[in-house]
């Protein structure tokens, strides 16, 4: 079984003429759009199938204890570069976002034979985030808050002090529901529209 859409056929014409493109900040409104697709990809049917059912039962694997990103680690971590004065907080969290699900799904694919039957799914996962990365304004000078600069630091530690065993399918949860509660986008809106 193959997911119910693809992702590639959609994005693939724009990404040439996206790369040469001087990167512009964007609205919440053209990052959400960015998203859907991603959101699509990521609706529950599509992780039960190809990251549990596609999978030996409790199949886990081995990541780096901060990529496991939940609802509570955002909370967190909000809380803390409040109290240190950081600014752009949002801006910083929904960067962070991004690098560890880029790094969850390299691993996810890495596990996987090549003619796995979630090979694909996860490959487009993974093309999808690197496009939306592609509209993140872009700055030599921009830098991640000190708290999160160290866990961008842990994440590029090839031998990290803590591994954790993870199952694929809840590491996709903890993509899906970080997403939506980083990025104020219409999400009940789009399941409504998509259903017609």
């Amino acid at each position: 079984m193959q997911p119910t859409s693809k992702p590639w056929a959609f994005f693939t014409l724009i990404t040439g003429v996206l790369s040469v493109l001087p990167p512009l900040a964007m609205s919440s409104t053209d990052m959400c759009r960015c998203l859907y697709p991603l959101e699509r990809e990521l609706r529950y049917n599509n992780r039960l199938q190809f990251t549990k059912h596609n999978f030996p039962i409790n199949y886990t694997i081995l990541v780096h204890h901060e990529e496991v990103l939940r609802i509570s680690n955002i909370t967190r971590l909000s809380a803390l570069l409040k109290s240190r004065g950081e600014e752009d907080i949002e801006g910083s969290l929904q960067r962070i976002w991004l690098y560890i699900n880029k790094e969850v799904m390299k691993k996810i694919r890495m596990v996987l034979p090549e003619q796995h039957p979630s090979q694909r799914y996860i490959s487009d996962l993974e093309g999808l985030l690197k496009l939306i990365q592609m509209h993140f304004p872009q700055s030599e000078e921009w830098e991640f808050p000190e708290l999160l600069q160290e866990i961008y630091d842990a994440l590029m530690n090839q031998e990290p002090a803590l591994w954790k065993k993870v199952k694929p399918k809840a590491l996709l949860d903890n993509c899906c529901k970080t997403m939506k509660l980083l990025f104020e986008c219409d999400w009940n809106g789009r399941r409504l529209t998509s259903a017609h």
